[in-house]
C-alpha cells in the first residue's frame, strides 16, 4: 500500500512480466530467477485496476471471466460456468 505515484501499478507490472523497460534487477520465484517464459505469463494474471474491458461486461461475463483467472487451465470451463451459477444462487 502507499501513496498514488509510490509505484504499485509499476511493481505489479514487472512482477507479472508486462513490462521491464526502465527496471533493474532479478525476480526469483520460490528462491528460482524467473525468465519470461510463456509458460509464466500462463501462470500469472494480474488486471489494471482502469480496465476498460470490465465496464462493457455483463454480470455473467463478469463472473466467468473472474472464474477463469481465479481457477486457472487446470479446470474445465464447465466446471466454472457451473462454479459460478451456484454463487449467483445466493
Amino acid at each position: 500500500m502507499g501513496p498514488s505515484g509510490a509505484g504499485k501499478s509499476t511493481l505489479l507490472d514487472i512482477l507479472a512480466g508486462f513490462t521491464t523497460r526502465g527496471s533493474t534487477g532479478t525476480v526469483k520465484l520460490n528462491g528460482t530467477t524467473r525468465n519470461q517464459s510463456q509458460r509464466f505469463r500462463k501462470l500469472s494474471a494480474y488486471i489494471p485496476q482502469d480496465e476498460e474491458l470490465r465496464l462493457g461486461l455483463t454480470v455473467m461475463e463478469a463472473m466467468i471471466f473472474a472464474a477463469n483467472l481465479k481457477l486457472g487451465y487446470s479446470v474445465s470451463h464447465q466446471y466454472k460456468k457451473q462454479q459460478v451459477r451456484i454463487k449467483q444462487s445466493f
